[in-house]
């Protein structure tokens, strides 16, 4: 599937829109939210024209299909032994880190990072994916102390590391 990156763009703000109206966890959908925010990027920095015919890979138009039909179906999250109360999703690349916060019982979103420093800019790539969870983590806001944090990286060297823990010991066991 292909479509414009305007079209792409709008399709996923309004996923977002409904997805909190409806109630959809949009923690389901990381990665189509993590197309969407490199596309947001590309179309900042002026790489990819609004225009332009942006090519959907057959994943990604999985993902967004499925949460069309989530939003469509008002599927909600279902009930788990202990739901959290958090969702960060981490990233980093050898430029900089993002995060995303998702507050799981209101769907409110806050997105942050940064570019890496020189100095930081010299570290392995894993140092650097252990660098931004670590600045995602501190950056969760106190009024989820005592929640339970789910962080999802896409890291293999990270993956299994961690564990569901209180904010206030989010390190990790190295």
């Amino acid at each position: 599937m292909s479509a414009s990156g305007l079209e792409v763009w709008r399709l996923g703000g309004r996923l977002l829109h409904a997805s909190a109206i409806v109630g959809v966890y949009v923690g389901e959908f990381y990665f189509a939210l993590k197309f969407l925010r490199r596309l947001t990027n590309a179309l900042n920095r002026g790489e990819k024209a609004v225009d332009q015919t942006i090519r959907l890979s057959g994943s990604v138009q999985r993902l967004l299909d499925g949460w069309v039909r989530a939003v469509l179906e008002k599927r909600r999250m279902p009930v788990a032994a202990r739901v959290p109360s958090l969702t960060v999703f981490v990233d980093a690349s050898l430029e900089g880190w993002g995060g995303v916060l998702v507050d799981v019982a209101t769907n409110a979103i806050e997105v942050l990072g940064s570019r890496w420093s020189r100095k930081e800019k010299g570290l392995h790539i894993n140092e650097l994916e252990a660098l931004a969870f670590e600045l995602c983590v501190s950056a969760v806001p106190d009024k989820y102390a005592g929640g339970t944090v789910t962080v999802v990286v896409d890291n293999t060297t990270l993956r299994g590391k961690g564990h569901v823990c209180d904010r206030r010991l989010w390190t990790m066991p190295w």
